[in-house]
């Protein structure tokens, strides 16, 4: 007999098509998992009844809504208010979580980092090729 592979979250039907886009991001936490568009457009809890319940009755908005990233970037080219997305609150940061997370996958273990330093913790040991490319010869840094 013929067993089926589950693909996608657990939270995700059996007779749902996964994934919902081409592309989007998938955040599993410990209230539960969500799902949302390249640039975190249409966000929606995958337990049905949690992001019904949290639609009914959302959270305070905590952050001002903009017309989108690119709009947003122009303005702020123009001396116009700070992107949300500005190096050192926001973009750095999220760089540093997604090369770590990076990282993890390709390295197949979880890593964990001292946030205050950037050094990895439990002396896990990764692959110089997974950090830093191998140029042919006189096209090095």
């Amino acid at each position: 007999m013929a067993t089926s592979r589950r693909r996608g979250p657990e939270e995700v039907p059996d007779d749902a098509r996964w994934p919902f886009e081409a592309s989007g991001q998938l955040w599993i936490g410990t209230d539960g998992t969500l799902f949302a568009g390249i640039y975190g457009e249409n966000p929606r809890l995958l337990d049905a009844a949690r992001d019904a319940e949290i639609r009914a009755d959302p959270p305070a908005e905590k952050y001002p809504r903009t017309d989108g990233v690119y709009a947003e970037f122009a303005a702020a080219c123009k001396d116009g208010p700070p992107a949300g997305s500005n190096f050192v609150e926001h973009a750095g940061p999220l760089t540093e979580m997604v090369l770590f997370g990076n990282l993890s996958v390709r390295s197949g273990r979880e890593i964990r980092i001292d946030p205050d330093t950037g050094e990895i913790l439990d002396g896990v040991s990764i692959p110089e090729r997974y950090v830093k490319a191998n140029y042919r010869s006189g096209w090095g840094w």
